[in-house]
C-alpha cells in the first residue's frame, strides 16, 4: 500500500505543470503592472523625478534597493531600467491601497486565466480591507503575494498589446473526420489599459533590455522588451531565489512573448544575468521567422550552402544564418565579422551578399506592390533591420 502511494506521488510529481498548477511570488516582474497601474491612473509619467538613497521607510519598515548605495536622482524611465524599489514603493503609495487593489481587479489577477489545461492555481492576495501601507509597498515590486507564471504572462501580454487580455490557449481548430474545421474561440477582455498607456510600457521595456538590467537578453538587429526579476523566496534569508524574465519580441509591435523562470539557482542568481540569456537564446532562433515576408527559400538556401558545402552541424549553421538575417543591413554587415570565424564568413561573403540581395529584392517587390502610387515620387529601397521592413532613402 505504502509502495502505491509513493508511485501515485511520483506521478503526481510528474503530471504536474509548475506553470498553471503552482504559484510564486513574481518580484521585480511585476514592476511592469505598478508601473502601468500608475501610468494609466497619472499618478506617475515618464519624466517624473524621484531619488533613491539606497532605501525607503514606510510606517516601521526599513525597504532596501538592490543597489545599497542608491541610484541618487532619476527619472521614471531609468528607475525602470535600473528595476529601483524605492520608486515603485512610491508610485504604490501614490495609487493607494483601494486603488491598486482595483487594479489588480481590472488586469484580471484575481480571476483565474481559464487556459485549456486543468489544475489551474488562483492567485493568494490580500483581502482589500487588510492592505495596510507595508503591504502595499511590497506589493509594487512584487512581494507579499503569489500568483501563478501563466497569470503573471498573460496580464504582462495584455499590458503590451494595446491592453486585450486574452485567454491563453493551446487548442486552436477541430477538424473531424469528413476534414470540416471549427475554429475554437476565446474571450477577449478589451480594454485592460489605454492603447496609449501600452505603448509607453513598450518604449519603457525596449529600454530595459537595449540599456538597462534585461541587457543580456537583448537580440543583435532586433528590437525586444522585458523585465528582470530577483526575489527571495520564502522564508526571507534562507538564500534561496527565484530568478526571472519575461521578454517580448518585437517591443514595437509584440507577436511573442515569454517567460523564463528558474527556481532555486545555484551560484549566480541575478534574474538579468541567468535568466534573461535563456530568453535571448530562444530569440535568436525565432525571431527572424516573425516577419512573414522573410525568404524562407533564401534562408534555406543559406542553410544548405552552410551544411552541404561548409560541412557545419545543424546547430552552427542555424546560429550563422539567423545572425545574417538579423545583419542583412549592409552598413552593420562589418560587425558580424567579430561574431564569425574570419576564414569562414570571408569565404561565406559573396554567396551572403548574394541571399541579401534576394532579401531585398523580394521585399521591393512587395512595397511596391504595396504602395504602386509612389514608386514614382521618391526612389526607396526596403531593408531588414531591427527585424522590421523600414523604408531607407537612396
Amino acid at each position: 500500500e505504502k509502495l502505491t502511494d509513493n508511485l501515485q506521488d511520483e506521478r503526481n510529481r510528474m503530471w504536474r505543470n509548475n506553470c498553471i498548477n503552482d504559484t510564486y511570488e513574481p518580484g521585480s516582474t511585476f514592476k511592469v503592472i505598478t508601473a502601468a497601474a500608475g501610468l494609466e491612473e497619472g499618478v506617475v509619467t515618464p519624466a517624473d523625478t524621484f531619488h533613491c538613497p539606497g532605501f525607503c521607510v514606510v510606517e516601521d519598515r526599513r525597504i532596501r534597493c538592490h543597489k545599497v548605495t542608491g541610484h541618487g536622482s532619476e527619472n521614471f524611465v531609468p528607475a525602470t531600467m535600473n528595476s529601483c524599489n524605492p520608486v515603485f514603493v512610491a508610485v504604490g503609495l501614490r495609487l493607494g491601497p483601494e486603488k491598486y487593489y482595483d487594479y489588480f481587479e481590472q488586469f484580471g489577477l484575481l480571476q483565474k486565466t481559464g487556459v485549456d489545461l486543468p489544475g489551474e492555481a488562483g492567485t493568494i492576495m490580500h483581502k482589500k480591507e487588510d492592505i495596510g501601507l507595508v503591504e502595499l509597498a511590497t506589493m509594487s515590486f512584487g512581494q507579499s503575494f503569489q500568483v501563478t507564471p501563466m497569470q503573471l504572462l498573460t496580464t504582462f501580454s495584455s499590458i503590451i498589446n494595446g491592453g486585450n487580455r486574452i485567454t491563453p490557449h493551446f487548442g486552436k481548430t477541430i477538424i473531424d473526420e469528413n476534414g470540416k474545421k471549427e475554429e475554437l474561440q476565446y474571450p477577449v477582455q478589451k480594454g485592460i489599459i489605454s492603447a496609449e498607456t501600452s505603448q509607453t510600457m513598450r518604449k519603457i521595456l525596449e529600454k530595459v533590455v537595449s540599456e538597462g538590467g534585461g541587457r543580456n537578453g537583448q537580440v543583435e538587429g532586433y528590437e525586444i522588451g522585458g523585465k528582470t526579476a530577483t526575489s527571495q523566496t520564502l522564508p526571507r534569508g534562507s538564500g534561496r531565489y527565484i530568478s526571472s524574465f519575461v521578454g517580448f519580441a518585437p517591443a514595437s509591435d509584440p507577436q511573442i512573448i515569454t517567460l523564463v523562470v528558474i527556481q532555486a539557482p545555484k551560484g549566480v542568481y541575478y534574474g538579468g544575468t541567468i535568466a534573461a540569456p535563456v530568453c535571448r537564446k530562444l530569440y535568436e532562433k525565432v525571431t527572424f521567422q516573425l516577419n512573414d515576408t522573410h525568404p524562407t527559400v533564401a534562408v534555406a538556401e543559406l542553410m544548405r550552402i552552410l551544411m552541404d558545402e561548409e560541412g557545419l552541424e545543424w546547430d552552427e549553421a542555424w546560429d550563422v544564418t539567423t545572425k545574417t538575417v538579423a545583419y542583412t543591413n549592409h552598413t552593420i554587415m562589418s560587425e558580424a565579422l567579430e561574431k564569425w570565424p574570419l576564414e569562414l564568413f570571408s569565404r561565406l561573403l559573396p554567396r551572403i551578399y548574394q541571399i541579401v540581395e534576394e532579401i531585398n529584392r523580394r521585399f521591393v517587390e512587395e512595397i511596391k506592390a504595396k504602395y504602386p502610387g509612389n514608386q514614382d515620387k521618391i526612389r526607396k529601397m526596403a531593408v531588414i533591420y531591427d527585424g522590421q521592413v523600414k523604408m531607407a532613402n537612396l
